[in-house]
């Protein structure tokens, strides 16, 4: 089998003659939010998050990727979620390099951003209940969006959002709290699978 997920639909009829067929299982996010970093425009409740956390007394880490990992595992295992093992983790922020950006606020809230071609995509992310009730996620994501433009980066990408066309309702909480930050919504044609 062979799985091709296009950015877009010039390709449909290509793919359709050289007989692959739309499935209805995609490996990669469907559906996205972008922002423009020079145009950031969170909604009313979002802002209210911000402030919300910004006074509060906390320690911030940068670049922790440890730390971030520790967190985010321990954060996983409430809601039984997957983790890659360390080892994997580690390969991937060596191959990013300088271009990998960690956050974490008091081992309660973190994120890991990527960056490639200006976009800077919010890969990992983690926040334990007593973060989440300090509103900790939207503080690491301002901060974050902040650090990023500074680098050089003009688009964040929140790296998926709830898609209707393949639901799945465990989406839909982190698409509320990434839609809270404004931005456009960029859908993409899906999965299409060729079976030899």
């Amino acid at each position: 089998m062979t799985k091709i997920e296009p950015v877009d639909n010039t390709h449909y009829s290509m793919l359709n003659a050289q007989g692959f067929r739309q499935d209805g299982w995609p490996l990669l996010a469907s559906k996205t939010l972008r922002i423009d970093l020079n145009n950031i425009k969170p909604k009313k409740d979002c802002r209210y998050c911000i402030r919300r956390s910004q006074r509060l007394a906390f320690r911030v880490q940068k670049n922790n990727f440890g730390g971030f990992y520790k967190l985010w595992k321990k954060a996983a295992g409430i809601k039984r979620l997957w983790v890659p093992p360390y080892k994997d983790y580690l390969n991937l922020i060596r191959s990013f390099g300088k271009s990998a950006v960690c956050l974490t606020v008091d081992d309660q809230a973190g994120a890991l951003i990527l960056i490639y071609d200006k976009t800077a995509y919010y890969y990992y992310a983690a926040a334990l209940p007593i973060g989440k009730k300090r509103y900790l996620q939207y503080y690491v994501v301002w901060e974050l969006m902040k650090m990023v433009k500074k680098l050089g980066c003009s688009v964040w990408d929140f790296e998926g959002i709830y898609d209707q066309r393949w639901p799945n309702k465990g989406w839909k909480g982190f698409s509320h709290f990434k839609k809270s930050f404004g931005g456009t919504e960029v859908e993409f044609p899906g999965s299409f699978t060729k079976w030899l």
